[in-house]
């Protein structure tokens, strides 16, 4: 009886401790599958450095928390700058806009009403437009999402000298054709509300310039004037009154 009663125990003792040695197994085991979960849901991107966002080219990717946005062409046209933009969102569903791709006035673009809704998982292309066309960047702005694509545009680029040149004639031509009146420091040109046209180097301008006359009274006139890029007057017309 004794032999019997000594060798149960020692069964008992052994399941005890074989269910003491699975319990431990099953635990670490268990341990395992939470990591290899966090493993899975951990992010499969890597977010680009802050120092990169601020010069990008164009056909690099700015990749954020939650979505990562493309300008992978610029075309620029006579009368609009156009992006061609990708969006891909990450975890979860993304509800951007058109507004966020800053660069001037927006004349069109191929998302509707300026949304751009980005499934999880997925990438949406479109294009926007601009009707600056002396455009050579283009910033993504949403709150702490920033990023700067910068573009040569030779166009924008001679445009924009050639707005400047024009603005210096016009500012030497009327300073010089202020001479021409009784009361000079009354003239008042318009600074911005005239018309100006290029024909090779001579500049023709009109518009409407107020000044007083010899007596004080106020006059508003239409003028002409023909100048060169320095703004030496050729030709100025005051009203009906050829004074060159």
């Amino acid at each position: 009886m004794r032999k019997v009663f000594a060798i149960a125990a020692a069964g008992a003792l052994a399941l005890s401790l074989a269910g003491c040695s699975q319990g431990e197994g099953g635990k670490q085991d268990d341990g395992k599958q939470e990591e290899a979960v966090q493993q899975e849901a951990a992010p499969t991107y890597e977010t680009t450095p802050s120092d990169k966002l601020g010069s990008m080219s164009v056909g690099e990717t700015a990749v954020f928390d939650g979505y990562e946005v493309t300008v992978s062409a610029v075309d620029i046209a006579d009368t609009a700058v156009t992006a061609h933009v990708k969006i891909k969102a990450h975890e979860s569903d993304q509800a951007l806009k058109t507004k966020y791709l800053e660069g001037g006035s927006q004349s069109e673009t191929s998302f509707p009403d300026g949304k751009i809704a980005v499934p999880a998982g997925s990438e949406v292309e479109g294009t926007i437009s601009y009707s600056n066309t002396s455009l050579k960047e283009l910033r993504w702005n949403n709150w702490s999402m920033e990023a700067t694509w910068k573009f040569e545009n030779a166009a924008g680029d001679a445009a924009a000298a050639e707005t400047d040149a024009l603005r210096t004639a016009h500012d030497s031509a009327v300073e010089n054709a202020k001479q021409y009146f009784d009361v000079p420091n009354s003239v008042d040109f318009p600074w911005v509300d005239f018309a100006q046209e290029r024909t090779g180097e001579t500049i023709t301008e009109t518009g409407t310039v107020k000044y007083k006359n010899a007596y004080g009274t106020k006059i508003e006139e239409q003028y002409w004037l023909i100048y060169d890029d320095s703004g030496a007057l050729t030709t100025f017309k005051l009203g009906d009154l050829s004074l060159i």
